[in-house]
């Protein structure tokens, strides 16, 4: 149904309201369009950046980050969660799961100091929250702390943190 709505909706209303491109984007990466769906979150941020959308930039960096890892290109979605993780203005939900693909990707990477670093870092700024997703995001963190451990060979490790985080 959705997608026969945004079939309907004339191409200058994508122009000119980039969310409804990265709606129409996201919908192409769940019918599995990958690469079809990574090309419209890029040109839904670029429009974004130019009206200076930034709650906008922000979701549109996570998204995109996320498809690119699954896409196989984890530096990238790396180096662009990185550049998300300096905005100043994410809320302490948010930069929890922020930080845990920054665990998550940097060990990917085999950059174990730079997860370690984004573990302590990351969890120094959400563990204090009272909001529930700041403690749904500390677990998240811890989550993927547990692939650090892994790629570390320390299996051990990554099985407790697995536990806690799932119990």
């Amino acid at each position: 149904l959705l997608s026969r709505v945004l079939t309907d909706i004339p191409d200058e209303m994508f122009e000119k309201y980039p969310r409804m491109l990265q709606l129409k984007a996201r919908l192409d990466l769940m019918k599995g369009h990958r690469d079809q769906g990574v090309e419209g979150l890029e040109l839904a941020l670029k429009r974004m950046e130019e009206i200076q959308d930034n709650a906008g930039i922000r979701r549109c960096l996570k998204d995109l980050g996320y498809h690119l890892y699954l896409t196989g290109e984890v530096q990238k979605a790396y180096s662009l969660l990185c550049e998300l993780w300096e905005k100043p203005d994410l809320e302490d939900g948010y930069r929890g799961e922020v930080g845990g693909y920054l665990v998550f990707f940097a060990s990917l990477l085999g950059r174990l100091d730079e997860a370690d670093k984004h573990h302590d870092i990351a969890l120094a700024k959400v563990s204090q929250s009272d909001d529930p997703k700041a403690r749904a995001g500390v677990l998240f963190i811890d989550f993927c702390w547990g692939t650090r451990h892994q790629m570390s060979g320390d299996f051990q490790a990554a099985q407790v943190l697995s536990q806690k985080t799932l119990e």
